[in-house]
């Protein structure tokens, strides 16, 4: 099937491979969202293909909070969509609510710890 449209210019291209020469930029925090996200997919190639290490400070605290991250990540998001107003860009939005995220995390771990220990020790007796 070989359609061709005719551009206002009379350009005939086919409607298929047409792509417009200029396409503007609507925040530059979604233009800067998805270079960040580029660059997160690169680092993950290249880390299943054994060639980054990734056993450093800031993987572990993240690998620490998973879960937590996994129990309020959707509320985290919900809460900045209710507060922040409409005026602000995606990509500091995105950011806001990661960090937003990563804190409550933190302190969820830090309580849920110590009670997992304490709930854990007074199920052990001790005796076989």
């Amino acid at each position: 099937m070989d359609r061709k449209e005719r551009r206002a210019d009379g350009d005939l291209r086919h409607s298929w491979a047409f792509i417009p020469e200029e396409q503007a930029v609507a925040v530059w925090g979604d233009y800067l969202l998805r270079i960040v996200l580029g660059m997160a997919i690169t680092a993950f190639i290249f880390t299943l293909i054994g060639k980054l290490k990734v056993g450093n400070k800031a993987t572990d605290f993240l690998g620490s909070i998973s879960y937590e991250v996994y129990l309020i990540q959707r509320a985290a998001f919900i809460f900045m969509a209710t507060v922040v107003s409409d005026g602000i860009n995606s990509g500091l939005y995105v950011l806001l609510s990661v960090c937003l995220t990563i804190v409550i995390s933190y302190c969820m771990k830090l309580v849920s710890k110590p009670l997992i220990q304490k709930i854990t020790n007074l199920g052990y007796s001790g005796q076989s």
